[in-house]
């Protein structure tokens, strides 16, 4: 028989020791991060699983450098100072998490680091390709 999560975290949790504390904050964590993929819609499973959430993480990460990549574009400049924008708005409002108002400040960081080492790499092609 298969213990759930809750189960497992409280096991650990009844149990003296650093460790197993440690070890009761990780599943906790686990089954947090799991639980806000649910909500998003990228998983079904009831209980977490670790490879499923290794692939999460990795297809947002991609997802995120595919649109940062894509916004770092010329016709784009403006997007920074957008999302800065939003997120000075954001703030103020009670209905918004604050967390989401430093993701538009972030994303617009995101963007000008990816447009500043996009140049970088085709300075750098461009110099080897001129030295053969």
């Amino acid at each position: 028989m298969q213990i759930t999560t809750d189960e497992a975290i409280a096991k650990l949790e009844d149990t003296p020791g650093e460790a197993y504390e440690m070890g009761a904050d990780a599943l906790a964590f686990v089954k947090g991060i799991h639980e806000v993929f649910k909500e998003l819609g990228m998983t079904s499973r009831e209980e977490p699983n670790l490879a499923e959430l290794e692939n999460l993480f990795d297809a947002m990460h991609c997802e995120l450098a595919a649109a940062a990549l894509f916004l770092c574009e010329p016709s784009f400049a403006r997007v920074p100072d957008m999302l800065r924008a939003i997120s000075v708005g954001l703030s103020n409002s009670e209905h918004v998490p604050p967390e989401v108002a430093k993701g538009f400040e972030r994303l617009a960081k995101r963007i000008e680091n990816t447009r500043v080492k996009k140049q970088a790499i085709i300075g750098n092609m461009t110099k080897v390709l001129d030295e053969s």
